[in-house]
C-alpha cells in the first residue's frame, strides 16, 4: 500500500503544482500583458518576466511537494517527485537549447512574427523565448522547492514527543 500511496502522492502532487502555476502565469499574463513579457518586437522574454516566472514555479513546488507528502504520508515520495522534475527539467533545456541553436545556425526559426497588436496567451505560450539561464535553473528551483514543500509538512501524529528540558 505505501508504494501505491508514494505513486499516487507524486501524481497529485504534480497536479497541483501544474495547476498553481498555470492559475500563477495566467494572472501574471494578464497584468503583464505582451508589452510586459516580451521586448520590444521579439518573442523573447523580459527580466521581470522571468524572475515572477521563477517565483511563480517556486510558488508551485512548494505547493507539489506539501500535497505529495500529505497524500504519500513518508518522505520517499518527495525527493522520487523532486528528482522527476529535475530530470525532466533538464531534458527540457537540453532540447530547448537545441532548438533555440538550430534556429539560429539555420537563420530561420518555427516562430511566427511578433505581431503589431494583441499577442493572445496562446501564441505567447507557443513562441516565448526563454533566455538560457532560466532553462537551466528552473529545474533546480523547482526540485528544491518541493523538497522545502515537503519539508514543511510536520511528522505524523504517532511520532515520539520530544524529550522535556530541564531548563
Amino acid at each position: 500500500m505505501g508504494i501505491v500511496r508514494g505513486i499516487a502522492g507524486v501524481i497529485v502532487g504534480y497536479i497541483a503544482t501544474i495547476i498553481v502555476v498555470f492559475t500563477g502565469f495566467t494572472v501574471l499574463w494578464m497584468v503583464m500583458k505582451a508589452e510586459g513579457a516580451f521586448k520590444t518586437e521579439s518573442w523573447e522574454v523580459t527580466t521581470n518576466w522571468v524572475i515572477a516566472g521563477m517565483v511563480i514555479g517556486l510558488v508551485g513546488a512548494l505547493v507539489g511537494g506539501i500535497v505529495c507528502k500529505l497524500v504519500a504520508a513518508n518522505s520517499i515520495a518527495p525527493k522520487a517527485f523532486a528528482g522527476i522534475v529535475l530530470v525532466l527539467g533538464l531534458l527540457t533545456a537540453v532540447a530547448t537549447g537545441a532548438a533555440y541553436a538550430a534556429a539560429d545556425e539555420d537563420g530561420e526559426s518555427d516562430k511566427a512574427a511578433f505581431p503589431a497588436a494583441d499577442v493572445s496567451m496562446v501564441d505567447a505560450m507557443t513562441n516565448a523565448e526563454q533566455p538560457p539561464l532560466a532553462l537551466w535553473t528552473n529545474p533546480f528551483i523547482g526540485a528544491v522547492g518541493i523538497l522545502i514543500g515537503a519539508s514543511l509538512v510536520g511528522r505524523k501524529s504517532g511520532a515520539a514527543p520530544m524529550p522535556a528540558s530541564d531548563g
